[in-house]
């Protein structure tokens, strides 16, 4: 994405509403902005159609659900950057920079920010958010040079593109179906001609809340030792994905065979798509 600004740290401990963002980029190397971020958590209600049977407060909780888990859990969760994991991920973010038609990277849900240095170490301009606290300070501590706002998944359309590539590696199954759906979209209006998307999701049926980790959850015993808390997650059929995916073109696919399976996918924007 263009030319990286630094954001100011202000998280206020009350932080109940989701963001307005002044974000200004350049493309010049080594210049930075000085970004402020005011945040806010809207209120939504979703189509039932859309896979979610969830009230407004309901829908408000599960992600004040997941950011109390994550910020909970984010001095112990470098637990699950294993080796093979990460190898396999590098291997798939080497993998989606061919298929970009630019430099400009959007990273969505970028927890500690190790897919997001990775990127850049590739040569890559890359913005990342997320709307824990504490793993954000973590990104920032360890990249200090890097583009992280705070901002919620479902208010992505607050952003100013367009960007060349947007790489969403296991954050987008935490939206209900119906806010995934409206993610979807809102990818499509944020890409450049041509962009790419690449997305990472759990294999299954269905919408729920979670707390045990499962018997190949990344980093073993160390990680069901430190890694506790409930966590919102939805599932997908590869039938029902690709048609949640309607707009963009398959590059290609694979299973996820460290951790816990899933599928991760590359999609090119469709020269096609109204958005």
């Amino acid at each position: 994405m263009q030319a990286r600004g630094v954001v100011e740290r202000r998280w206020p401990a009350d932080e109940k509403m989701q963001a307005a963002i002044e974000h200004r980029r350049h493309r010049s190397p080594g210049f930075a902005t000085i970004v402020r971020v005011a945040t806010r958590i809207f209120g939504r209600s979703h189509d039932p159609a859309g896979g979610c049977h969830m009230s407004k407060e309901t829908s408000i909780d599960h992600v004040a659900q997941n950011m109390e888990t994550y910020d909970s859990i984010a001095e112990h969760y470098y637990v699950t950057a294993t080796p093979e994991l990460r190898a396999w991920k590098e291997e798939s973010m080497r993998r989606f920079a061919t298929f970009l038609p630019g430099a400009n990277v959007l990273v969505p849900g970028c927890g500690d920010g190790r897919d997001s240095r990775f990127l850049a170490s590739l040569g890559l301009q890359v913005t990342s958010f997320d709307l824990s606290d504490a793993m954000l300070r973590i990104a920032q501590e360890q990249d200090p040079a890097g583009t992280y706002l705070k901002l919620d998944l479902r208010d992505m359309a607050k952003l100013r593109g367009p960007f060349d590539g947007i790489w969403a590696s296991g954050c987008l199954y935490h939206l209900t179906k119906a806010e995934f759906a409206q993610c979807v979209t809102t990818c499509k209006s944020l890409l450049s001609k041509g962009g790419a998307l690449y997305v990472s999701m759990k294999e299954g049926e269905g919408e729920r809340y979670e707390e045990m980790l499962g018997p190949r959850y990344p980093g073993g015993a160390e990680a069901k030792a430190l890694l506790h808390g409930r966590r919102f997650y939805a599932y997908y059929e590869r039938d029902e994905l690709l048609k949640t995916l309607g707009g963009f073109d398959l590059l290609a696919e694979r299973r996820v065979e460290p951790a816990e399976g899933g599928f991760e996918l590359w999609l090119r924007k469709a020269s096609s798509s109204a958005v």
